[in-house]
């Protein structure tokens, strides 16, 4: 049983893959393993993309993989620039109080 919304299936592989990839990139600031994290993700999801070609009444489909390769890479993104921000702001407002 698949449970679905409205949205474009597309919107819902964005939208799953872009908070994963955010949260993940939030918790491993480092550039390098928030890198790390979302080339994994992008290859899980291509793996789950390719898996589905096995279950009956299942297909894998580029877009979808597109989609979700989109919400990683623009969760990560928006994660370490997010993260850069508050440690630019706690530094300058530590340059305040000092």
């Amino acid at each position: 049983m698949q449970i679905r919304t409205p949205a474009p299936k597309e919107f819902e592989h964005f939208v799953a893959y872009f908070i994963v990839a955010f949260a993940l990139a939030l918790g491993y600031r480092r550039s390098f393993f928030a890198l790390s994290v979302a080339i994994f993700l992008i290859v899980v999801a291509g793996a789950l993309e390719q898996v589905q070609r096995l279950i009956p009444g299942r297909t894998a489909r580029l877009a979808d993989w597109e989609a979700s390769t989109m919400g990683v890479v623009i969760g990560t993104v928006f994660a370490i620039v997010m993260a850069n921000l508050l440690v630019a702001i706690r530094r300058k407002n530590d340059k305040r109080t000092t």
